[in-house]
């Protein structure tokens, strides 16, 4: 239908447009609702460009990271093909684009406080971030895709790498790379990305007008969204089906003990442990998951090290240590066989991840001490007891009763007037002391790229006994338990190919033990408890002394 046009007497000229005709002239005359203040503040802002023979992609590029606005474009209707080059410094956005971009044939419109480049000699028909454009009261669908870029990241601004980013309702995805990037085509500006990664919550952003989205991930809160460790890999906890239970480095260190058995106490279902004594190195306890399963041979359930059986796993760094589980039941341990039918215990260290050097530093002091000590009997009580126990004995037997202590030498062990001969002594307080240190320290290195990731770590754990120092009464010689741990780890992995992959662990545990150790110790602390206050006065000007009565004990020199 061609155009009628007349005049009328008025002056006013009136003309008739098809509904296609109508459209082009409200796209290409109808100013867009921006806001004039803020249009005026983008196009303001200053670029300096200094480029050579480049792609309108990279010259774009380089201006959003100037001025931090969206530029968009299609491809398909402006082709740059390494043609663009440019000198300008400290130049407004505006003049650029009106005199510098001008002169390559392409012009500009302010949309929505995104700028959208098309060629002058085609004009723009779409919208590269928004396939639904409003002038007026119409809106002009257009079938073009959005290119959506950006970056997920953790709670503590670190990107995160394998995340998966889908559009929802789709079954369009993409996979972040190690630097947390992504890049996804969505149908249009009504779509919503969905992320998932393990450990973490999952996230629903919708696209809007947006062409850049920062994601940032918080860690799931639900236990049953946790990822545990299981005999053939890892699995969520709500899919699992075996009984298992497992814990991770946060709990680990909470307690300053010496050994990951002890750290294990009341923190998983399902697991007893038994504490045969507390002697230092020698104090860890006996793991027990759901009691024992065999009538002989070992007892104690299968322990693997990041997928290697070990003997002792209490030598470990609690440091280098990721998670522990516990398989339960014959559903979490049948790929092991008849070796699981204790349970089973996995450990799993720690490992590199993507990003730069993070050192740790982590040091803790403590001070043992005894739970309970008995309160020992004075010397005028034992000795005034003693004689009634041979009394009773006289009674029972019709044997004339002779007392041992007569009332003078009570009196003297009651009073202290001769300290040598009638000594008082309470052992357990002569020959303990209060608190004991122990101390540990551990340093770590952790990092790496897309090809390795590292993981290092180094510590040492020192533990004292409740003996008193006996270096100034016996020649320099200490009895006190003293056990010195050090713990070097180093993980690797490497991504030698997209389908070959390698993980190198060096780990070593190196143990120092001094003073009493093992039935010693045992020895000695019984004969404390054994001895009676007045057997002997111990320590006197420096010297040991020793005073024969009958088979008394004299702690000291069992120490």
């Amino acid at each position: 239908m061609k155009s009628k046009k007349r005049l009328l007497s008025s002056g006013v000229f009136i003309a008739k447009f098809t509904v296609s005709q109508l459209c082009l002239f409200v796209l290409f005359f109808v100013p867009l609702p921006v806001n004039a203040i803020d249009a005026q503040s983008i196009l303001d802002k200053k670029v300096t460009l200094n480029v050579q023979n480049e792609t309108l992609q990279n010259v774009v590029s380089l201006i959003k990271k100037q001025t931090d606005i969206n530029i968009s474009f299609s491809a398909k209707t402006i082709k740059s093909n390494g043609s663009i080059t440019l000198s300008v410094s400290n130049k407004k956005l505006v003049d650029v684009l009106g005199q510098e971009f001008a002169a390559l044939d392409i012009d500009y419109r302010l949309v929505n406080d995104q700028i959208v480049l098309f060629q002058k000699s085609k004009p723009i028909t779409s919208l590269p971030n928004n396939n639904a454009l409003l002038i007026g009261t119409t809106t002009i669908k257009v079938a073009a895709d959005i290119v959506i870029t950006g970056i997920i990241t953790n709670e503590k601004k670190e990107p995160i790498g394998g995340v998966s980013v889908n559009e929802k309702g789709t079954k369009n995805s993409v996979i972040t790379k190690d630097d947390g990037s992504f890049k996804i085509n969505v149908k249009n500006s009504s779509a919503i990305l969905v992320t998932n990664y393990i450990g973490y919550s999952s996230s629903e952003v919708a696209v809007k007008d947006q062409l850049v989205l920062n994601i940032s991930l918080l860690s799931a809160t639900n236990s049953l969204d946790d990822v545990i460790v299981v005999g053939y890999g890892t699995q969520k906890k709500v899919t699992t089906t075996g009984a298992v239970a497992s814990i991770g480095t946060k709990e680990l260190v909470q307690s300053p003990v010496a050994n990951i058995s002890n750290s294990l106490v009341g923190r998983l279902p399902g697991l007893f442990a038994t504490q045969g004594g507390g002697e230092p190195g020698n104090d860890a306890s006996r793991i027990r998951i759901r009691g024992i399963g065999t009538f002989s041979g070992n007892t104690d359930p299968l322990t693997l090290v990041d997928g290697v059986q070990v003997d002792n796993f209490n030598n470990i760094d609690p440091n280098e240590i990721e998670s522990v589980t516990i398989l339960k039941d014959a559903a979490s341990t049948a790929i092991y066989g008849i070796r699981g039918a204790n349970g089973v215990l996995l450990v799993t260290t720690k490992r590199g991840k993507t990003g730069p050097p993070r050192i740790s530093y982590t040091f803790n002091q403590a001070l043992n001490s005894f739970t309970d000590l008995r309160t020992m009997m004075n010397s005028g009580d034992y000795a005034d007891n003693f004689n009634r126990a041979i009394r009773n004995d006289a009674y029972v037997t019709g044997s004339v009763y002779v007392p041992r202590y007569s009332e003078t030498d009570i009196q003297k062990y009651r009073d202290g007037s001769d300290p040598i001969f009638f000594p008082n002594k309470d052992w357990a307080a002569e020959l303990f002391r209060n608190n004991a240190p122990q101390s540990q320290q551990n340093i770590s290195v952790s990092g790496g790229q897309k090809k390795v990731k590292y993981f290092v770590s180094a510590g040492y754990f020192r533990q004292e006994g409740q003996f008193v120092d006996t270096k100034n009464i016996v020649d320099d010689y200490s009895a006190q338990s003293v056990f010195n741990r050090y713990n070097l780890r180093s993980n690797f992995n490497f991504e030698l190919t997209d389908k070959f992959k390698m993980a190198l662990d060096i780990a070593v545990q190196t143990e120092t033990r001094g003073g009493n150790n093992g039935t010693s110790t045992e020895r000695v602390v019984g004969d404390i408890f054994r001895a009676s206050p007045l057997s002997t006065p111990g320590v006197v000007d420096g010297k040991l002394v020793q005073i024969f009565t009958g088979a008394q004990n004299n702690p000291y020199i069992t120490l």
